[in-house]
């Protein structure tokens, strides 16, 4: 039998995800085997892993995991008998060995590192069960991976950079500049040299060809709806990373900031915390958590009533929103840096959150 064509055998012939019809499956004990240290999922869930685990218990593990040798010098802390590292199916691996199993049925593959994180991270983006975090982080790993060595994308880093991904969020702001650039220069029927934008054509297709592979979305949605995760609360993020909260439910809650709730830092994140503590004890649905974010901010405005002595006039308000209209108009977007568009988007995030709560209080 052929090996299954997953639509990511174009992009990574050599490290596409074979059929275990098509090559030899072994048997290995599961004590010669060691869980890889750079695997990419971090988490797994306890009750998915137990009902694998009785599952085996009645079928034993139907598909072989993935395994790669490794050289004696990496055993150090090692039983002398581990021999191979795991490079997809760990899961798999640790209900076996809670089932009772002495050995799996395993792949055994010669790989590189960099070929088994590769492999690992499109196993893992492969998964329909991975958080969102999960997944954004994967994405931005292989897209490191994919597009480390190519030309031009060394000028995508920056020394001392905090964000170990920060060289690929600027190739995929870039990107996002330039098809804004594109649309404008079209919609205006202007024609000019984009010569210094020839890095960021031809790394886009790198791009472009990763999030095609995987198929499960595409750049300008990954940038427009995953990337914000990455600047919620920390609360809020270590709850979607452990899988307690649902990604909708995650962005309503990181919305409660002191901007849009009109109060103190420390009285928004303490909204917040109750707001997020009650989702997850109760499981709130959607609806549930409006309803008591409309309770608390009620219940904010009463506690604020007494203390307020002066309101804006109407008038000043209405000429600063047409002032500030006006302003915005006059922005030619690619005309900015990637750090002023950033700025911008942030303010204006900002500014519709509280739009949208005024509205939602009316």
């Amino acid at each position: 039998m052929a090996k299954k064509r997953l639509g990511i055998d174009a992009l990574f012939a050599t490290t596409a995800v074979p059929d275990a019809d098509a090559v030899a499956v072994r048997r290995l004990l599961l004590e010669t085997i060691i869980p890889n240290p750079n695997q990419p999922r971090r988490r797994l869930d306890a009750s998915a892993l137990n009902a694998l685990v009785e599952s085996i218990k009645q079928s034993g593990v139907l598909q072989p995991i993935i395994v790669r040798e490794i050289k004696s010098n990496n055993l150090t802390s090692l039983t002398n008998s581990a021999r191979y590292e795991i490079v997809a199916g760990e899961r798999r691996w640790q209900a076996a060995r809670l089932a009772g199993l002495l050995d799996i049925p395993t792949i055994v593959r010669s790989l590189s590192d960099e070929e088994a994180l590769q492999l690992a991270l499109i196993e893992n983006l492969q998964r329909e069960d991975l958080n969102p975090i999960e997944e954004t982080e994967g994405y931005l790993a292989l897209l490191k991976l994919k597009l480390t060595g190519e030309d031009g994308f060394l000028s995508f880093a920056r020394a001392n950079d905090e964000d170990p991904y920060g060289d690929v969020l600027r190739l995929l702001f870039a990107m996002n500049n330039h098809r804004t650039a594109q649309k404008v220069d079209s919609e205006n029927k202007v024609s000019r040299s984009r010569v210094n934008n020839n890095v960021v054509i031809n790394l886009s297709l790198i791009v472009e060809t990763v999030f095609s592979a995987i198929g499960k979305t595409n750049w300008l949605s990954f940038i427009q709806h995953r990337l914000p995760l990455r600047r919620l609360p920390n609360d809020i993020l270590e709850a979607l990373r452990e899988g307690k909260l649902e990604y909708t439910k995650a962005r309503l809650i990181s919305r409660l900031t002191n901007q849009t709730l009109a109060c103190t830092e420390n009285q928004a994140k303490e909204i917040r915390k109750s707001i997020l503590e009650q989702t997850i004890i109760k499981s709130l649905s959607l609806g549930a958590i409006r309803r008591l974010i409309q309770e608390k901010i009620n219940q904010l405005q009463e506690e604020q009533t007494p203390k307020i002595n002066q309101k804006v006039s109407s008038p000043e308000l209405q000429a600063l929103t047409a002032n500030t209209l006006k302003q915005l108009k006059k922005i030619r977007l690619e005309t900015l840096s990637d750090e002023q568009q950033q700025q911008l988007k942030e303010k204006l995030s900002e500014l519709s959150q509280l739009v949208e709560f005024v509205t939602m209080n009316k």
